[in-house]
């Protein structure tokens, strides 16, 4: 699914004059139990972030691996890092309050973010913004393998409730 929002972003990106490179491979990667459009539309919002925020010339990189969550879950990283301007300090507290945005008028409606975490958080996950102006931003969004409620439930093993999903 990666590959593909990459390939989806591609034409912007390019349009911009902006690199996209991906380091992952699929072979090492868990599988996630996640509502997969909502996922998409959170990696995408972080995407166009991204590319608004970052000139031609410029790179977007997408890295993903499994890592363990700070409670010990086994679970996934993805992480979005651009070489864009930056967010000020001042706006880091505040980039996901809904409605909130660093874009001019019209540009921007300030919910990507904010349904970033809510779908992140909603999956018993983390998503976590570094940011320096003129150095770019770095997304991090941890998810766990087996979401907490599906868990409790005694949920089946990823792959056997992937394959029950299709």
């Amino acid at each position: 699914m990666l590959r593909w929002l990459v390939e989806l972003a591609r034409p912007e990106a390019d349009e911009r004059g902006v690199r996209l490179i991906g380091g992952f491979t699929g072979a090492s990667l868990p599988a996630l139990v996640v509502h997969r459009p909502s996922l998409e539309s959170a990696l995408l919002n972080v995407f166009g972030n991204a590319a608004d925020a970052t000139g031609p010339g410029g790179a977007i990189e997408i890295e993903a691996r499994g890592a363990p969550g700070g409670d010990g879950r086994e679970g996934a990283e993805i992480v979005i890092r651009d070489s864009g301007v930056g967010i000020a300090a001042h706006d880091l507290p505040h980039v996901f309050e809904p409605f909130y945005t660093t874009k001019p008028p019209g540009k921007g409606t300030g919910l990507g973010l904010s349904m970033a975490q809510k779908f992140v958080r909603a999956h018993g996950g983390t998503i976590r913004i570094d940011s320096e102006l003129g150095r770019g931003t770095v997304v991090r969004m941890w998810l766990p393998l087996i979401p907490p409620d599906a868990a409790a439930a005694d949920c089946p093993a990823p792959a056997a409730a992937a394959e029950q999903a299709r």
